[in-house]
């Protein structure tokens, strides 16, 4: 079957070939997990998820969007790191010169005993449970690459620290999606101020475009920078997406049949988060989590007649 080819239908169904590409994508997945390249995902879990769709055109649905998935189990999120440390924070920094000098190492800085000067923070609020992802992404620093923990801090702790003689805060998270939740952090946690007179930089493992314009536009004075980049091609449902595009469907089309799939499936869920927050309509999962922009039908947990693939 061709992708990103020309619709010749005016409802969702499954072109020529479709059953092929549905086995095909199946069986993929199933490799994935039973190989253990897709780690934390159980095999009975991927079968209950895939046993909500039992006509063909769910079927094929759902094989575009595991098509489409991108999942980044913990190795893949370690390597995310190290990316992060090796390659993103050292060209933010050159790019943004700091008040002090920059090391040649960051790993050897932040996992030294002597004072570095820097402070990794935590993108929380100070009411935030301990389970929320940037303090999983903050422990995995500290057993992976063996940071200290003495540099880690939360960002109602800035205050004190900047009083202390630190100049330099690196916001840590996993994802940014809309800058929505990283911008209540800085107004809730009073740290706008400190964007004028400090360093302080943003360094999501994963960020979209979306979240990254809004936040530059904001908060000039903020330094952004990520790992991994996503952009409206991302969209399941956006005009440059391949996603749905073949000889039968178009990206209307399959947004059409979606938001029919949800009504059957009882996900109800407010109609601007039925794409996922901010409407980013994503297929993009961590092992620890899913972030909240990605497409209901992977995580819904609240409806009788609909099994999750993913935790939120």
């Amino acid at each position: 079957m061709s992708k990103c080819t020309v619709m010749s239908s005016t409802s969702f169904s499954v072109p020529r070939d479709g059953e092929i590409f549905i086995s095909s994508v199946y069986e993929r997945c199933e490799d994935f997990i039973s190989n253990g390249i897709w780690t934390g995902i159980d095999i009975l879990d991927f079968q209950s998820w895939w046993a909500n769709f039992s006509i063909p055109e769910d079927r094929y649905f759902a094989a575009c969007i595991l098509d489409s998935l991108i999942y980044r189990s913990k190795k893949q999120t370690i390597s995310l790191i190290q990316h992060l440390f090796q390659r993103t924070i050292p060209d933010l920094v050159r790019l943004n010169p700091m008040p002090i000098t920059a090391p040649d190492n960051w790993i050897d800085l932040l996992g030294s005993s002597c004072e570095s000067g820097v402070r990794l923070v935590a993108a929380v609020k100070h009411d935030d449970p301990p389970t929320k992802s940037s303090h999983l992404i903050m422990r995995i620093m500290k057993q992976e690459f063996s940071i200290n923990e003495d540099f880690m801090i939360t960002p109602d702790q800035i205050e004190d620290f900047v009083l202390y003689g630190i100049n330099v805060f690196i916001f840590i998270d996993d994802f940014l999606g809309t800058g929505d939740q990283f911008t209540e952090i800085l107004i809730d946690e009073a740290v706008e101020p400190y964007l004028h007179t400090h360093y302080v930089a943003y360094v999501p493992l994963v960020a979209h475009e979306t979240g990254v314009t809004h936040l530059n536009n904001v908060y000039p004075d903020l330094k952004l920078s990520s790992v991994e980049l996503l952009d409206e091609s991302n969209g399941l449902f956006h005009s440059s997406s391949c996603c749905f595009n073949d000889e039968a469907n178009d990206n209307i089309i399959a947004k059409a049949y979606y938001y029919e799939l949800l009504k059957r499936k009882d996900i109800k869920i407010q109609d601007q988060h039925r794409r996922g927050f901010g409407k980013l309509e994503l297929a993009y999962s961590f092992e620890h989590a899913t972030p909240d922009n990605c497409l209901p039908i992977l995580w819904w947990k609240h409806s009788q007649k609909f099994k999750p693939l993913f935790r939120r």
